[in-house]
């Protein structure tokens, strides 16, 4: 007897029937609903034990793929008392089939409950949901739905956790000597950069991740801190040529080790391990890798060990020098950069951090604040003509779309023409969207889109690099500035208070504070302030003096640090405006519009006075010129107040 069923054209009737009588019709029912059930159990009970994702997705193709198995299982063979037999040899007479199907249909049965009962629980039974966030301030809003991280302020709700997000936390030098913090920085920042290119992951920025540095740190705290929900961390021991590298992928939830590994290799190895962590770390992830995804984070830096460890050793000087390290400048900085270009000669990153020495000097001259800028010497001309090089060769190097069109943008702002620019800021538009995050060498970027009045273009930029960097002090007086632009006040100081939580003080903060007090006529407030902190700028006591109407000093104040300097203060131009001094005012801004970045100066003073004029165009031409050709309207800048003495504004 065989045990395939009759040809079609003698089935009818009979095939259901010969169908139900050997429960295949029943056996379909019941493997649905216990596969669905065997899901259920599954998604619940395999993130307990810390189970990647892709093994839930594995069972659900493999039930789906036994379903036909089980058919035909079915119809081939039948239960009996003696055990499975093929239904061709089970004499009917003693055929036990009806009783399999009254337990089949009992076994379904009980499935069906359980299914009802479990879809109307979540349904219907209260659950804990996360409510919206609700912001103290529309602009505070922005920042933590772009950001998904902690609420803006007390009170408000969290906002719901992105799942597929990690923070890269500095890796511990497990070096004897401890003199190979550089090293250890910059490998696992290659790693949190390859990550931060793979746009189906929320990575935090190395300036906030990298300020948890304490051996016996709470992952909980940090994750929740950062918002994140998974944290990589891991030590470096070098001796010699030789390293031993380890890393774990922890689950910040519940402290569980998703992923671990440990690597023996030596240094001409090290962006193998960059690369296999990486990769592993993506995967556990749930990301797809495919090979444009592979190339893409891997596409920036280099490939030239040596090169990359002079990079480090050159971006260490570097973020001293910003916080004004002692025996740290962006001179010294600089070798270590052209060295790595020397080894590497397509190292774009080193060209970026090469060039911020020169945008100091043509923007601030030889005194450029609280930056340590180290003996040099050279022409405005011949600082303004590297940086323009060095941002030719950012631009050739540019990792991506949104990093080559910074880099342009930025070299046409301290180009003779700003012909480009409203092209380039199209592009910009159309990437910012794209990218997952503003990459290095953003420059000047902020203070273009804000004296453009690309108002969304700036928020939209400000939003990325507080979405990847909650801790960056930059990024909240950056959406803050926005605000300020925008005149909603009250919103730009939510944020600046919200920023302070979460980042620290800072003198930009301050500086937007400041300015506010300025543009709202708060003679009184701005006083105060300007008491409390006049000695963190050189031009801010001769401001001081004129807000408070001491006219004389403010003037011999501000003539003392004209005539110390070589290079022209273009904030002495607040001091001039304040004063009402019109000729001063005018001498200075010619000053200024004459040197090789003149324009680019006073478009500066512009954006950081929220958009207000100190001075009178009419006597910059250069500064007019590019703003026609930029097609930037300068009667839709409006003129600073002068609080004068007692408040009033004097004629």
């Amino acid at each position: 007897m065989s045990d395939l069923p009759p040809p079609l054209s003698n089935q009818g009737p009979g095939l259901w029937a010969e169908l139900r009588r050997r429960n295949v019709i029943r056996m379909a029912g019941l493997y649905l609903v216990g596969a669905w059930l065997i899901v259920q159990v599954a998604e619940t009970v395999l993130p307990v034990f810390g189970v990647p994702d892709w093994v839930l997705r594995a069972l659900i193709i493999l039930l789906a793929l036994g379903f036909l198995p089980a058919l035909v299982f079915s119809w081939i063979y039948e239960l009996t008392p003696e055990g499975l037999k093929r239904d061709a040899e089970v004499d009917p007479a003693r055929s036990i089939a009806s009783q399999t199907a009254n337990r089949m249909d009992q076994l379904t049965l009980a499935g069906v409950v359980i299914l009802l009962a479990v879809i109307a629980a979540d349904r219907y039974w209260p659950q804990e949901r996360v409510a919206p966030t609700t912001p103290v301030a529309a602009g505070l809003a922005v920042a933590d739905q772009a950001a998904d991280v902690h609420p803006a302020a007390a009170g408000t709700e969290k906002p719901a956790l992105v799942q597929k997000s990690i923070a890269v936390l500095p890796f511990a030098d497990m070096t004897e000597t401890g003199d190979q913090a550089w090293f250890v920085d910059g490998l696992a920042e290659e790693i949190l950069n390859a990550l931060a290119r793979l746009p189906e992951l929320k990575v935090t920025a190395r300036t906030s991740s990298f300020q948890f540095r304490e051996p016996d740190r709470d992952i909980r705290v940090i994750a929740g801190t950062l918002g994140v929900a998974h944290v990589l961390e891991g030590s470096v021991r070098r001796i010699g040529d030789r390293l031993r590298i380890t890393a774990q992928l922890i689950r910040a939830e519940d402290g569980f080790h998703l992923w671990s590994d440990s690597y023996d290799r030596t240094s001409d190895d090290l962006f193998e391990v960059q690369r296999e962590v990486a990769e592993n770390v993506a995967a556990t992830l749930d990301v797809l890798l495919d090979g444009p995804k592979r190339e893409r984070m891997f596409a920036s830096g280099t490939r030239n060990v040596r090169a990359f460890e002079q990079f480090l050793k050159g971006r260490e000087m570097f973020f001293n020098a910003h916080a004004a390290t002692p025996g740290a400048t962006l001179v010294a900085a600089n070798r270590f950069f052209e060295r790595a270009k020397a080894l590497d000669p397509g190292y774009g990153k080193a060209a970026v951090f090469h060039s911020d020495l020169y945008a100091h000097l043509v923007m601030d001259g030889p005194n450029a604040g609280d930056v340590m800028i180290g003996a040099v010497e050279t022409t405005q001309q011949a600082a303004i003509e590297q940086l323009r090089t060095d941002l030719d060769f950012a631009l050739a190097h540019a990792p991506d779309a949104m990093a080559r069109a910074v880099a342009e943008l930025n070299r046409e702002y301290f180009s003779p023409t700003w012909h480009r620019i409203p092209a380039l800021l199209e592009e910009i538009r159309a990437v910012a969207d794209l990218e997952p995050t503003v990459t290095d060498g953003g420059l000047w970027l902020h203070e273009i889109l804000n004296l453009a009045g690309e108002a969304d273009a700036a928020r939209r930029v400000a939003e990325l690099r507080l979405r990847s960097d909650p801790l960056l002090p930059a990024g909240w007086s950056d959406l803050a500035a926005v605000e300020i632009h925008a005149g909603n006040f009250d919103a730009a100081l939510a944020l600046i208070a919200e920023g302070r939580r979460r980042a620290g003080d800072h003198r930009w903060l301050r500086e937007l504070e400041l300015l506010i007090l300025r543009l709202r006529g708060d003679r009184d407030g701005l006083s105060a302030m300007l008491e409390a902190r006049s000695q963190e700028q050189p031009w801010l006591p001769a401001y001081l003096a004129a807000v408070r109407g001491e006219r004389s000093t403010a003037l011999r104040l501000a003539s003392e640090l004209e005539a110390s300097d070589d290079w022209p203060s273009d904030r002495l131009l607040d001091v001039y405006h304040e004063l009402g001094k019109t000729e001063r005012a005018r001498a200075l801004a010619q000053r200024v519009d004459a040197l090789p970045a003149g324009p680019a100066i006073l478009g500066r003073l512009m954006v950081n006075n929220g958009g207000s004029l100190v001075f009178d165009p009419a006597d910059t031409p250069n500064f007019r010129a590019r703003l026609a050709e930029a097609g930037i309207d300068p009667s839709r800048f409006s003129t600073m107040p002068r609080l004068g003495e007692n408040g009033s504004t004097p004629p």
